[in-house]
């Protein structure tokens, strides 16, 4: 922040205390316009509302770089979720421009490919294996029969 925004935080700061009377008041405010300029705006009131809320006296220069430190740390967590989130937009913009959805002609070779490979993996003399028909699971006979004896009670047609 720059030094007239400082000033005024330290004069809220100060305005605070009515009996605040520092040893040497220009070397006082010196350091915490110093110590505020530091910050951004936000950190400052933050600083300001926590030490007006805690000290009863009026506050050294530590417990106001403190106070200041402790007002930054939600800042700086939303400044990092900030850049995680930018992070991950162009990760994801960079995987979506490189990952495009396969063409037809890519999924033709990869067919072809696995066929050439179950086919050469087929003992000789062996049928063809059956192309599997969609939403059906392969039964045994027995296991078949059962199951149409469910679905008809029991009674064989």
């Amino acid at each position: 922040m720059d030094v007239a925004k400082a000033t005024a935080m330290v004069r809220m700061l100060l305005g605070s205390y009515p009996d605040a009377q520092p040893h040497d008041p220009e070397t006082y405010t010196g350091q915490l316009i110093h110590a505020f300029c530091q910050y951004p705006v936000e950190a400052g009131k933050g600083a300001v509302g926590t030490l007006t809320d805690r000290c009863k006296r009026i506050p050294s220069k530590a417990h106001v770089v403190e106070a200041l430190n402790e007002a930054m740390k939600p800042i700086k967590a939303r400044e990092a979720a900030a850049r995680e989130d930018e992070r991950r937009r162009r990760e994801l913009a960079d995987q979506s421009a490189v990952r495009k959805p396969p063409t037809e002609e890519q999924i033709a070779r990869v067919r072809k490919a696995v066929a050439e490979i179950n086919e050469r993996n087929r003992m000789p003399g062996a049928a063809p294996p059956e192309t599997p028909k969609p939403n059906h699971v392969p039964m045994s006979d027995e296991r078949e029969e059962q199951a149409f004896r469910n679905v008809n009670n029991g009674r064989v047609l």
